[in-house]
């Protein structure tokens, strides 16, 4: 026999007593685990965190569950954008008011409609037009020609 021959027989028979060694442990533990052999010794039941493998069953009702939540987050993430869109329209209008206040402050007055009383004094040929609320006069004009027209 060649050399390299018998090292690979050699192999071959310290692999198999290898293997047989794990079998006749394997056999052993199986005794210790059923309570078949003598000296088992004390027993005690404990939690290990290991890994479980699901079964289809289980698998199915993960799917089931994966497939609810992400409609619900499709379902969430629309809502959300439905209610950014009202709160950027709420933030705009708010941003318009507040242009607005800044004109008015910066500037100091804005145009309104104010009661006001006009006199049209023939004898001077004047109208007059004063406020009601100061009584300032808004305006002192030579009268025209429709200004001397009696009313009816």
């Amino acid at each position: 026999m060649r050399k390299k021959d018998v090292q690979e027989e050699t192999k071959s028979a310290k692999e198999l007593a290898a293997d047989a060694e794990d079998v006749l442990m394997a056999s052993q533990m199986a005794e210790v685990v059923m309570g078949k052999h003598a000296d088992a010794g004390d027993r005690e039941k404990s939690k290990k965190f290991l890994k479980y493998q699901f079964t289809e069953s289980e698998k199915k009702t993960l799917s089931e569950e994966m497939a609810r939540n992400v409609k619900e987050k499709d379902s969430v993430t629309n809502e959300l954008k439905s209610i950014q869109g009202q709160f950027n329209a709420r933030k705009k209008q708010a941003e318009a008011v507040i242009s607005e206040c800044a004109e008015k402050i910066s500037s100091g007055y804005e145009y309104r409609q104010i009661d006001c009383e006009t006199v049209r004094d023939f004898a001077t040929g004047y109208v007059i037009a004063r406020r009601l609320d100061t009584y300032e006069i808004v305006e002192n004009r030579k009268m025209t020609m429709a200004d001397r027209q009696m009313t009816i």
